[in-house]
């Protein structure tokens, strides 16, 4: 099984096979933990990025091949939660504060003549 996950990186087809018996469960698993449908097809499509990154890191004695797909998902959705705090965070910040030069007014209203 080890030698058929390394496949998947290198192994069109191989892939394909697996995306294809895995991606209902990983867009399920995903769905029942983001509200936006847009979200969790980009972080379907992060998972298997990742599978070909990481695949080499699939042990069978540790687990089977669906637990470890899911620890993939997990780990991407944990990133994607980090990233989307920071950016919630910085835009607080910023929206806090004066941008240098420039003044919170309305544009100014252009007489016609």
């Amino acid at each position: 099984m080890r030698r058929r996950q390394a496949d998947i990186a290198t192994d069109p087809e191989a892939f394909e096979t697996f995306y294809r018996r895995h991606v209902d469960a990983i867009t399920s698993f995903l769905t029942r933990r983001v509200d936006d449908p847009h979200t969790v097809a980009d972080l379907v499509a992060e998972v298997f990025v990742a599978v070909l990154d990481t695949a080499h890191t699939y042990r069978p004695d540790r687990g089977s091949e669906i637990a470890w797909l899911y620890g993939v998902a997990r780990n991407t959705l944990s990133a994607e939660r980090r990233r989307a705090f920071k950016e919630t965070r910085l835009a607080d910040r910023v929206g806090g504060m004066k941008v240098h030069g420039f003044i919170s007014q309305p544009w100014p209203t252009v007489q016609g003549g």
